[in-house]
């Protein structure tokens, strides 16, 4: 659209041949209105769609041929917003007619063809298996925490999803299905969210352009392939933004019915669903996490009145370990009263960890945007786990059935054994070098050695991203002023850190910091020869004095800027370290709000 506006503003309409075109004509018209246009005048949607537009056609006749405009979610909003302003404007309507120009209409009428029974079998079961990845893990929501166990689950929504839309693309929304069909409906539901999704378009664009995008990735992927992160993180927006919503409004119910349709089509008597091997959960309390404490939000109640009458599609299974197969399962109806014969959770629990005080069986609310970490396996919390309220102490319910390891040897990190030190403490670690009392602690009294248990598994030998050469563990730094390459705060010499294995180069990062995940990819090279490096190519070309063309920024040149009065920014941020910039100079781009210092 910009690309188009941009070549219509360079035409000399003056020279066109007459009598001219339709086309010609309405475009015309439209410069014609748009140059006499009063903005003032005009409806505010329009007016910041015109202001829009005018930036990106200046912007895009500043830049080379090989530029690609890049989706833009408030032009996309204001876009919708003026093509639905009643009654629509004079220069909208012009470029309404434009666009119709190139709609063909379909010569003759397609008739309706009759719904084929095994169409209509393959689309429930496609949608009974995508429901089915997810929803039996969690209490009816999807709980998406990142794992390696979760890669099969993504590729095979993917593939299914591919199904769907390819048999969606050969249905007729338009035909009924018969009426004793369970079919219709899901049709139906279908029917009426495109139809919702339409409506929704100015009030939700972000959830609109995020699906919009999602299912364009997946039609486009290769399924022999690794999907790719852009995709992920797409659908754990769209499933973020989902759960925003309102959970009266019209998406969310419609939602509800077609899951209800793939219960009562894909239930299961409870011996062939495996009911009867698994272990109850019955929950006593609710708890929300805010700001990386939990909070109790009340009690949990049965939700059906009538013993005995659970509903299979009540009764979900839980993952407890990574891996593993469903091994408790939790049902809403009766939060577990009714099912005698199977085994049941403990509600309450002592553990030699947490001796001080019980720990209650509670339920979380799922959350996308914060988690929280087991005390013991530094996994994040189960939907289900035990807690205490009065320490705000968690544990998931797979750790709490296993007794702590009292004694443990680990060479690599000290030479004696050491013993688990049965409390909450904060002692200072002699791997990460920090005192908290979030991770078991074991210690070597006689050597005053002390280790987090989940710093037991720290790597030895790394690459970061934040350095260009390997960095390995060390105990202890040599006399002299050290600060961490990633957090740059001030390195206690007298603790463990990782340090550059190169001669000469004295990058260093505390053991936390190099080992984040989005500063270390999680590949351990200890013991992995070192490839033969190529010869190290300056980073940048010095195109003229304080002009420079750098590697990261290949489109445009930076020029330093020396301005040393300048007001500290904390908002100005090094596009590659992602540092902010406390002093010194830094080069800008020329074109546009690269930075680098």
């Amino acid at each position: 659209m910009i690309q188009i506006i941009s070549m219509v503003s360079s035409l000399d309409l003056n020279t066109q041949p007459k009598p001219q075109s339709k086309l010609m004509s309405l475009i015309t018209e439209t410069i014609s209105l748009f140059n006499s246009m009063n903005l003032d005048s005009q409806p505010e949607p329009l007016r910041k769609l015109v202001s829009l537009s005018i930036q990106k056609v200046s912007h895009l006749n500043s830049v080379g041929s090989d530029y690609e405009p890049k989706p833009d979610p408030e032009f996309m909003y204001m876009f919708y917003e003026t093509f639905n302003l009643e009654p629509m404007p004079k220069l909208i309507s012009t470029i309404d007619q434009i666009y119709s120009l190139f709609i063909l209409p379909d010569p003759e009428p397609k008739p309706k063809p009759e719904m084929d029974p095994e169409q209509e079998s393959k689309f429930i079961s496609l949608l009974s298996q995508i429901y089915s990845i997810f929803a039996i893990k969690t209490n009816a929501e999807l709980e998406l925490r990142g794992g390696p166990e979760e890669l099969p689950k993504f590729k095979s929504f993917i593939s299914l999803t591919k199904q769907l839309m390819s048999l969606i693309s050969s249905l007729d929304l338009e035909t009924e299905p018969e009426p004793e069909s369970e079919f219709i409906s899901v049709v139906s539901c279908i029917k009426q969210i495109i139809s919702f999704a339409h409506s929704i378009s100015n009030s939700e664009p972000d959830f609109i352009s995020s699906t919009t995008e999602m299912f364009r990735l997946i039609s486009s992927i290769d399924l022999e392939e690794e999907p790719p992160m852009k995709l992920a993180a797409l659908f754990q927006h769209t499933l973020s933004l989902l759960y925003s919503m309102d959970r009266d409004s019209e998406l969310i119910i419609l939602i509800g019915k077609i899951i209800s349709v793939i219960d009562r089509t894909d239930s299961e008597p409870e011996a062939e669903w495996g009911l009867e091997q698994l272990i109850s959960l019955s929950p006593q309390t609710k708890v929300k996490l805010v700001q990386g404490k939990f909070h109790v939000t009340g009690k949990i109640e049965r939700t059906s009145k009538e013993k005995g009458r659970c509903q299979p599609k009540n009764k979900h299974r839980l993952y407890l370990e990574s891996g593993e197969d469903a091994s408790h399962f939790l049902c809403k109806d009766c939060n577990g009263e009714d099912h005698v014969e199977c085994e049941k959770t403990p509600v309450e629990v002592k553990h030699l960890l947490h001796p001080k005080h019980s720990l209650q069986l509670v339920l979380q609310k799922s959350s996308i945007t914060q988690t929280r970490k087991c005390f013991c396996c530094d996994e994040d919390l189960k939907l289900i786990f035990y807690y205490c309220t009065v320490c705000d102490y968690a544990m998931n319910i797979a750790c709490a059935e296993k007794p702590p390891v009292l004694f443990i040897d680990h060479p690599k990190w000290h030479a004696d054994t050491l013993a688990l030190f049965p409390r909450q403490a904060f002692l200072t670690c002699n791997v990460c070098a920090v005192a908290d009392s979030s991770s078991p602690i074991y210690m070597c009294p006689p050597c005053d050695f002390v280790v987090h248990l989940k710093c037991i598994s720290l790597p030895r030998v790394i690459r970061i991203s934040r350095h260009q050469h390997r960095i390995s563990f060390t105990t202890s730094f040599d006399e002299g002023d050290w600060s961490c390459g990633v957090c740059r705060k001030t390195i206690d010499n007298d603790y463990g850190g990782y340090s550059c294995i190169k001669d000469g180069c004295s990058y260093a990062a505390h053991s936390r910091c190099a080992t984040q995940k989005n500063v270390w990819d999680g590949i351990y090279l200890e013991g992995v020869p070192e490839e033969i490096e190529e010869e190290e190519v300056e980073p940048f070309v010095t195109i003229s004095k304080g002009v420079i063309h750098h590697f990261s920024h290949q489109n445009h040149h930076l020029r330093l800027d020396e301005n040393e009065g300048r007001v500290y920014d904390e908002n100005k941020i090094c596009q590659a370290c992602i540092m902010p910039i406390y002093f010194g100079n830094f080069f800008s781009c020329m074109q546009c709000d690269y930075i680098l210092q």
